[in-house]
């Protein structure tokens, strides 16, 4: 994919928003050029996305696609999606916001959790306003876990326990910005390690997460250990012979 022409700013929204589409499982399909193009002269973008099982034909007049465009408007992109015979979805990005905290994260990969805090605002934004209901109207499947509303997720991940929760954060971008959640990880705690005695420095916030995760270990360790001695001392019926 090549990028030409206009400023850096235009550049960086659509592009983070291509970003999103792909994570979602969109493919671009803009009449076989994989070129994404910026004038100018012409401050609106439209680009063509389809889902890689809809490319059953090499006729592309017979493939479903949706569109999404860009227009800049000042400090403000408006984004639209449509779908053929659907209402246009839109989401406003601020330039102004949005742009420093992707180049604060582009020239620093191991940013802070507030510049990542910020990243998945935005993104939660175009995820949630745009993407989804553009996957959804194109693909119609049916309901799962990631199209549900976030404060739905929280819900449902706050009824996993801490192991699962950890392993989960590594499936997509969204789960494990919801599993960074502090809060959370203190009502796992409070529920999985209740009679543990929490030791803390004055003044110094406690890591929950941190936490759990040395607690957890610490358990497995002591279960395996407890498995071990079991198997020594048990008795060992099969050995056991009879006349």
């Amino acid at each position: 994919m090549k990028k030409s022409g206009d400023t850096i700013e235009l550049n960086t929204l659509p592009m983070s928003v291509h970003e999103v589409m792909l994570e979602s499982g969109f493919v671009l399909f803009n009449a076989g050029s994989d070129k994404i193009s910026f004038s100018k002269k012409l401050l609106s973008v439209s680009l063509r996305y389809t889902l890689p099982e809809l490319i059953t034909s090499k006729d592309t007049n017979t493939i479903e696609y949706v569109t999404v465009k860009f227009q800049s408007l000042g400090y403000m992109v408006v984004v639209y999606g449509s779908l053929s015979g659907s209402s246009p979805r839109r989401v406003l990005l601020d330039k102004r916001g949005f742009v420093p905290v992707i180049d604060t994260l582009k020239s620093d990969k191991d940013g802070s959790s507030s510049i990542y805090r910020e990243v998945f605002k935005y993104w939660r934004m175009v995820k949630y306003d745009l993407v989804i209901p553009l996957l959804i109207g194109l693909s119609n499947k049916a309901p799962c876990l990631m199209c549900l509303p976030t404060e739905i997720k929280m819900k449902i991940i706050e009824l996993l326990p801490g192991a699962s929760v950890a392993k989960m954060a590594c499936l997509c971008t969204e789960l494990r910005s919801l599993s960074l959640d502090d809060d959370l990880w203190k009502r796992i705690w409070l529920k999985e390690a209740k009679n543990v005695v929490v030791i803390t420095r004055f003044g110094v916030p406690v890591n929950w997460k941190e936490n759990f995760a040395a607690f957890w270990r610490k358990h497995q360790r002591e279960m395996l250990r407890s498995i071990r001695w079991e198997q020594i001392f048990s008795p060992r019926w099969n050995h056991v012979g009879s006349n």
